[in-house]
């Protein structure tokens, strides 16, 4: 996609998976999108550590609507892990835009 999306995002869901030995829970892929990434100011950040989020530094910003949930989702940028901090933030009229501020995590947390 042309324009300031340039990079690839893989966005995973926390998934119940059955086998016949029973079944567990891991993370899948379930859709990849363009994104932009956004650095917050040192005012932003300092609003997110108010409210316990001191690892935020940056906003995804995707073309058009994002749904996903806080809990069961994360997403995977240039080989490292980010889960959201807030609800996205759905913006523009006929243009939309979505932002998610994010925080990195390790590939090996299970979701809250």
């Amino acid at each position: 996609m042309p324009g300031p999306y340039r990079d690839r995002i893989i966005i995973q869901e926390y998934t119940e998976i059955d086998d016949p030995l029973g079944s567990y829970k891991e993370w899948k892929d379930v859709q990849a999108r363009w994104v932009r990434e956004a650095s917050l100011s040192t005012e932003g950040r300092a609003e997110y550590q108010q409210i316990g989020h001191s690892k935020v530094e940056k906003e995804f910003v995707f073309p058009g609507v994002v749904e996903l949930s806080i809990s069961d989702h994360r997403m995977k940028h240039r080989g490292n892990y980010y889960k959201a901090v807030e609800p996205p933030r759905v913006l523009g009229g006929i243009k939309q835009i979505t932002r998610i501020a994010v925080e990195e995590v390790d590939p090996d947390d299970e979701p809250d």
